[in-house]
């Protein structure tokens, strides 16, 4: 004996319930089209992994990739940021501000120094266009004062750049791909 299983499908879209349930899902779409579109900063290509990848060097006064520093002794930190698709990439920030530098008692998330600091920048969408491969290099000079003006002692420490990512602000160690490996460094 077989039996038979009768199935009942509604496809009719025109009741107001079903035309609410389709317009809720249709603004849904949209919208995590809208926060989506063009926003490729964090996204991987077709090969995987990161689209980008950042990388930082300290050096000083001569211009020298250098680990030790006189006390008083100009440091540079360079940033650099490289798009290792083959596709244009572009970074969308949420203000002017596209880079900022840390550095921080080593082992430790004291911040004893931030480039951004004292620094205002307003709160516009701000877009960084990055060509096939191409690298960018942002780079600043600190003269080894704290985020007080007071010379830091000498010691270990530790320095991280990156490009403006929404977490940067709040915790510079948080895991970006648009954030440098920190870098180990003493202050004689």
């Amino acid at each position: 004996m077989a039996t038979t299983m009768a199935t009942t499908r509604t496809n009719d879209r025109s009741t107001p319930a079903n035309v609410g349930t389709w317009l809720f899902r249709l603004a849904a779409v949209a919208v995590v089209w809208t926060f989506t579109a063009g926003a490729t900063s964090c996204s991987s290509d077709n090969v995987g992994g990161p689209t980008f990848v950042t990388d930082l060097v300290i050096r000083n006064a001569a211009g020298t990739v250098d680990n030790q520093f006189a006390r008083g002794e100009p440091v540079t930190f360079e940033l650099s940021v490289r798009n290792r698709t083959r596709q244009q990439a572009v970074v969308q920030l949420g203000t002017a501000q596209t880079f900022d530098f840390v550095v921080l008692e080593d082992g430790t998330r004291n911040v004893r120094w931030r480039w951004g600091q004292d620094k205002a920048f307003p709160a516009i969408v701000t877009e960084i266009e990055f060509a096939a491969r191409e690298t960018k290099i942002f780079q600043v000079t600190w003269n080894q004062q704290d985020n007080d003006g007071q010379q830091v002692p000498p010691g270990e420490y530790e320095a991280r750049g990156a490009l403006m990512f929404s977490q940067f602000a709040s915790d510079p160690l948080f895991s970006s791909q648009l954030g440098s490996p920190l870098r180990q460094f003493t202050i004689l």
